[in-house]
């Protein structure tokens, strides 16, 4: 069996996700995405900082090479700062119960690339709990929403192509962060090292857009949802870090799809207005967690 640990670790991070998905589908409605991508990586840095000093990182020893900080500065450009970026402006443009289907299809591409490079296995169980995860999100994004009154279809072809570009971003990031989290040997540190590295990279696309302006021009209320979006955001990615540093990529990756179906049943509680369950999602939360279960039962 896995570690329970790493199970509870990736369905926390979904959860948080989620949270950041439909809070970020109201505060965007009022942001350029770009705002978002910067305000959440500002808050995760002290946010992240603040969860090392309760877990007393900073007083264990732990390894850091050149080798580990180029790892997880990649992994903190490419996964918080570009593939983040678009996830924003995918979100802005389609909402997330259309986007979360897209963006976890790179549950696909993690787990190929988790057995060609990383040597890691793919049991029976784990590719049909692969599968069924897959199948459920697709049928999620299938399913009929009042999501989609009033997009045109220039604005899914181009949402859902930012969306595609950030799901197989996130297909390749999570090999980067379990090769980074390994070596450090502490994986809130690590989180910390990605959430700085990809806060100072964002500091020039930032002045490239005049981001002040645009920043300071956020009402108010926008900015609060923006932040508190930027917790979640901040929690779910320390939790994805701590199941990457305990688990397979293979195993991690599928259970963490379990973001689309919190995010649907958030939506539907929060957002009543733009999210409609039928018989099409109930199909698709059941494949999705009878998937889950199965890659969790993964010996």
């Amino acid at each position: 069996m896995v570690d329970i640990s790493a199970i509870m670790y990736s369905l926390a991070g979904s959860l948080s996700l989620a949270s950041r998905n439909v809070l970020a589908r109201k505060g965007l409605i009022g942001a350029h995405p770009v705002t978002g991508v910067f305000i959440a990586l500002l808050v995760a840095v002290p946010v992240t900082a603040l969860f090392a000093v309760a877990n007393g990182d900073f007083l264990r020893p732990y390894n850091l090479d050149p080798l580990s900080l180029l790892y997880l500065a990649l992994a903190g450009i490419l996964h918080f700062l570009v593939a983040r970026s678009f996830t924003y402006s995918s979100i802005k443009i389609m909402g997330p119960s259309r986007v979360s289907p897209i963006i976890e299809g790179n549950v696909i591409i993690s787990s190929a690339l988790a057995v060609i490079l990383l040597g890691e296995t793919m049991t029976p169980t784990l590719g049909i709990g692969t599968i069924l995860v897959v199948l459920g999100v697709v049928a999620i994004s299938r399913s009929e929403t009042k999501e989609s009154t009033g997009i045109s279809k220039q604005q899914i072809i181009r949402g859902a192509s930012r969306a595609l570009l950030a799901s197989a971003i996130w297909g390749v990031t999570p090999l980067i962060i379990k090769l980074g989290v390994t070596r450090v040997e502490s994986a809130i540190i690590a989180t910390l090292i990605s959430v700085f590295f990809g806060l100072v990279a964002s500091l020039p696309v930032l002045v490239h857009i005049k981001g002040r302006t645009i920043i300071a021009g956020v009402d108010k209320r926008v900015l609060t949802i923006l932040l508190i979006s930027g917790v979640f955001q901040s929690t779910a990615q320390i939790f994805r870090f701590l199941a990457f540093s305990v688990a397979p990529v293979v195993i991690i990756s599928p259970i963490s799809n379990a973001t689309s179906v919190f995010t649907l049943v958030m939506g539907h509680i929060f957002i009543p207005k733009l999210e409609k369950i039928n018989r099409m999602v109930v199909l698709a939360v059941l494949l999705v967690i009878v998937g889950v279960v199965l890659v969790a039962s993964t010996s």
